[in-house]
């Protein structure tokens, strides 16, 4: 692939993640905070936001890398099935980037 069309990649990928995180907002987040629904799941488990988070994360990191194993052996994944779990895991981890510098850690 060359630097040109890595470009296109990263900025389609870009243009994906805000509109999917613009448009999910208005479900998963109060009117005043972003993150709201990582602070009230970390509130009902017990745990820090990040971790709260990650479980979420999780979920969709273990459903891509089954995608993966499936692809290997021959298996079909739509590139619609690939792109949502790629696209809700890059949005993941910049919201995890939201939670880690609101709590001044980075």
């Amino acid at each position: 692939m060359t630097h040109e069309e890595f470009n296109v990649v990263l900025n389609e990928t870009i243009r994906k993640c805000k509109s999917t995180l613009a448009t999910k907002k208005d479900i998963y987040a109060s009117d005043l905070d972003r993150l709201d629904n990582f602070k009230q799941a970390s509130s009902l488990q017990k745990c820090s936001q990040a971790q709260a988070l990650w479980g979420m994360l999780s979920k969709h990191l273990v459903a891509l890398s089954e995608y993966i194993k499936l692809d290997a052996s021959g298996y079909a994944i739509t590139a619609e099935e690939f792109e949502e779990k790629l696209g809700d895991s890059i949005n993941y981890l910049i919201l995890l980037r939201g939670i880690l510098k609101e709590e001044g850690k980075i």
